[in-house]
């Protein structure tokens, strides 16, 4: 162009490239865990954009020229922006941002604290483990049978009885998951289990002795507990035990149980019936004289065992002093008791003799005197005067009952007193006698008249022997009798004792 105006115009033409636009919203998780892997993030299509530039939080991984990437959040990712923008040969459009917070792990726990071995049955046990990194929770779990709940670092476990060994855990949880767990091995001791039947006596007697009872062995027990009727005595830390019943036992329960470090298991019971012991009673220690009988009767039972040969009630006599002993039964129990008998010796036959017109004995007391008529009413002194002329004699008891054999006998003639006639040889045996009774009279060819009188004087036989005669006894009652055999004037007198 000039003053004069313009030339021809000659043309290029231009072609004009656009920059891309602003990035729309990230669509995608905005908040993840960390290792948390293929997340996807989406931003609409940018215009004009011929390529996308990511750029990722710290710790994150992913790859992308589109308008989507998959985004690996690696242990170590921490909180931090997404971005996107698009590009093209011109330049970059305006960035989006996407604000990314990456949730930490839970550390692994720590070691637990708390009773290693247990027994069961034991509660309240507390377990516990040093508060984990980024745990919102913790998650225990329990050996079989053991009970508790918690959802922090500490736990108060219950083991049941039925608990059995095992091991306890604990691991931090969040919303990413859980950590590494934590284990502590637990040992739990048993309880004894349940005593089976006891076997033994369940009815016994006051006063037995060493009376055995017995149980299974109880799994699990280290020892056993007995338990007695009052009254009964025995220890024993076994499934056995032997039992005495003293005389004061009473019916009661038996019962064992066992036991060991955890406890007492349950216990077995069985009843026991103690059946008192007859009230055995031999009777009073007695004094009998030597030659004599005596029934020895005991009571307070149904049935009676004496020692020595001796029968209840059965009259015997005994030789020397002893102790008899006697079991007394009343069907089911026994009992002893004891009775002394003691033999006492009769006193020595006294002697008679004259001072004037008096009779004497040498005996100061227990005189008994005796004329032909047999016993004197009231002659029981030292001295007797006779009043008519006879035979005289005297017999001593003691304070026991004992009788002497016949003093010498003193013939009273109204004015003196002669010496009794000698007699023939006189045996008269057995003595004591039970039924037959033997006189004889060795060498005598006359017949004698004689009398058996009994301790008060009362005739009880007559009779006539020449040699020999047997007189029947088996009527007379126990005691002690005098035999007068008369020949004339003359008088001889012997002492029996019937049985």
């Amino acid at each position: 162009t000039n003053s004069c105006g313009d030339g021809s115009a000659s043309t290029l033409a231009i072609t004009v490239e656009p920059l891309p636009l602003a990035a729309g919203t990230i669509t995608g998780n905005a908040t993840v865990c960390q290792g948390e892997t293929s997340v996807t993030y989406t931003v609409p299509t940018i215009t004009n954009a011929t390529s996308y530039v990511w750029t990722l939080p710290s710790g994150a991984s992913g790859t992308s020229t589109t308008n989507s990437i998959t985004v690996d959040y690696g242990v170590s990712a921490v909180s931090d922006n997404i971005t996107v923008k698009g590009t093209n040969s011109c330049g970059d459009g305006v960035t989006s941002t996407l604000a990314i917070t990456v949730t930490p792990l839970v550390s692994a726990a720590g070691t637990i604290t708390g009773s290693t071995t247990v027994c069961q049955g034991e509660t309240s046990v507390n377990y516990t483990v040093p508060a984990i990194t980024n745990a919102t929770s913790y998650i225990w779990t329990l050996p079989s049978g053991a009970t508790g709940t918690s959802t922090t670092n500490s736990i108060d476990v219950d083991f049941g009885t039925t608990a059995i060994s095992g091991d306890i855990t604990v691991k931090g949880t969040n919303s990413c998951g859980d950590g590494s767990a934590s284990t502590l091995a637990i040992t739990v001791e048993p309880l004894p289990l349940a005593a089976g039947t006891i076997t033994g006596n369940a009815t016994v007697c006051q006063g037995e002795t060493s009376v055995n009872y017995t149980v299974p062995a109880i799994t699990n027990a280290t020892s056993y507990i007995w338990t007695l009727p009052s009254g009964a005595t025995g220890t024993s830390t076994t499934n056995s035990i032997d039992v005495d019943f003293g005389t004061t036992a009473i019916s009661g329960d038996i019962t064992v149980k066992g036991t060991n470090s955890c406890g007492d298991g349950s216990a077995s019971t069985l009843a026991i019936t103690v059946v008192p012991a007859p009230p055995a009673n031999a009777g009073n220690d007695t004094i009998i004289c030597q030659g004599s009988s005596i029934s020895l009767i005991a009571t307070g039972g149904n049935s009676y065992s004496w020692s020595n040969g001796v029968n209840q009630g059965v009259p015997f006599s005994p030789v020397s002093s002893e102790t008899y002993f006697v079991t007394v039964s009343n069907g089911f129990c026994t009992s002893v008791d004891s009775i002394l008998v003691t033999i006492s010796t009769p006193p020595a036959a006294p002697v008679i003799y004259q001072v004037g017109s008096d009779l004497h004995s040498t005996a100061p007391t227990g005189n008994q005197w005796y004329n032909d008529n047999g016993l004197i009413l009231g002659a029981t002194s030292q001295i007797y005067t006779p009043t008519l002329t006879s035979h005289y004699f005297v017999i001593l008891t003691d304070t026991l009952g004992c009788i002497s054999d016949t003093s010498n006998i003193l013939y009273v003639v109204v004015t003196g007193i002669t010496e009794a006639f000698k007699g023939n040889n006189i045996k008269i045996y057995p003595n004591p006698v039970s039924h037959e009774l033997i006189i004889e009279i060795e060498g005598n060819t006359d017949q004698l008249n004689f009398e058996i009188l009994n301790a008060i004087g009362q005739v009880v036989f007559t009779g006539i022997c020449v040699e020999r005669i047997t007189v029947q006894t088996s009527g007379f009652a126990p005691g002690v009798y005098v035999i007068k055999l008369k020949n004339g004037k003359t008088f001889e007198f012997k002492k029996i004792i019937k049985e």
